[in-house]
């Protein structure tokens, strides 16, 4: 009888240690997801402000030009 009340309290430690596990890691992955996504919005406002807008500003014509002063390798929007 006694073999059987340990065989129980292992399988109860060992569940404990396995749901305390799980808890832990959910926590890590909620605090550094939420770390990761602030870092990735900053960059993603920094590349959108060093973009080509084809509406932001004025064009200009340059009698001094042939070629076209943008393209689609410096602006694939064009």
């Amino acid at each position: 009888m006694a073999k059987g009340v340990n065989s129980t309290l292992v399988y109860t430690h060992g569940a404990m240690f396995i749901l305390s596990f799980i808890f832990v890691f959910e926590a890590m992955l909620t605090v550094f997801s939420r770390f990761y996504s602030d870092a990735i919005s900053k960059k993603l406002v920094y590349i959108e402000r060093n973009t080509c807008n084809l509406f932001e500003g004025s064009w200009v014509i340059d009698d001094n030009v042939i070629n076209p002063l943008y393209n689609t390798t410096t602006c694939p929007f064009i």
